[in-house]
């Protein structure tokens, strides 16, 4: 299966025991832009329709040093597509956009000296067809605006899960059933198959679903030769979990 998650999580500090810093992981660290963008991807994926305003709210964590996810709402519009099942697990889902919160704290206090720790974050859909952002601190049981971010449509463009990209997947549903049905016919119908398939495409960017193609063809005793080249360096890869 794709790691849909390593698509839109961004890169975390390790927290250091003894309370150093770690000047070369600050200067990877992703900027409170990347961060958001991230965040607006992974509540993409927790959600089965298309949003056009999502809402993330946060409370103190059990050490009180960092944010803890404490509830996501999402509405849709009323002609909102629904996101096909991807194969992703919402609470991996869920687990991530908690660490994400810590980031964007890290980040905002990096750039702006701003650190919410109770707080929510409201992401909502303009006329312009970019996105309007808002991080409200409400540790003082008073929502006080303290940071506002407007996206606009080019830097929307960086966003991986997009409504366009929901509804050609909905589109593409019936070919992949019927895509799936051909392999496992061309499987049945050989005594030792033999299975060659990429992982990443170098010119379409394509993911392939490795790990399921791996079981199918151990299913039928075949053999399969992946070419993972063009993924090296570019998403997560985990053998273990292709083989």
């Amino acid at each position: 299966m794709v790691d849909l998650i390593a698509l839109a999580r961004g890169t975390a500090l390790a927290d250091a025991d003894d309370g150093a810093v770690d000047e070369e992981a600050i200067e990877a660290a992703a900027s409170p832009d990347e961060l958001l963008l991230e965040l607006m991807d992974l509540v993409a994926l927790a959600f089965p329709t298309v949003l056009h305003e999502q809402t993330i709210r946060f409370v103190k964590n059990e050490d009180g040093k960092r944010p803890a996810l404490s509830d996501l709402d999402g509405k849709g519009a009323v002609d909102a597509r629904q996101r096909p099942d991807l194969g992703h697990s919402d609470s991996e889902v869920l687990d991530f956009i908690n660490h994400l919160l810590a980031q964007l704290a890290d980040a905002t206090f990096r750039q702006g000296n701003v650190r919410v720790l109770v707080g929510h974050i409201v992401v909502r859909d303009n006329v312009h067809g970019g996105r309007d952002v808002n991080l409200y601190d409400d540790e003082s049981g008073t929502a006080e605006l303290v940071m506002t971010r407007v996206f606009d449509r080019s830097e929307l463009r960086w966003l991986f899960f997009t409504p366009e990209l929901f509804a050609a997947l909905n589109d593409s549903a019936a070919k992949e059933v019927e895509q799936q049905v051909h392999l496992d016919r061309a499987l049945a119908g050989a005594d030792r198959p033999l299975v060659a398939v990429m992982l990443a495409n170098n010119e379409s960017g394509v993911i392939q679903p490795v790990a399921q193609v791996a079981r199918r063809v151990r299913e039928a005793g075949g053999l399969l030769l992946v070419d993972a080249v063009q993924a090296l360096g570019r998403i997560d890869i985990d053998l273990g979990a292709l083989d």
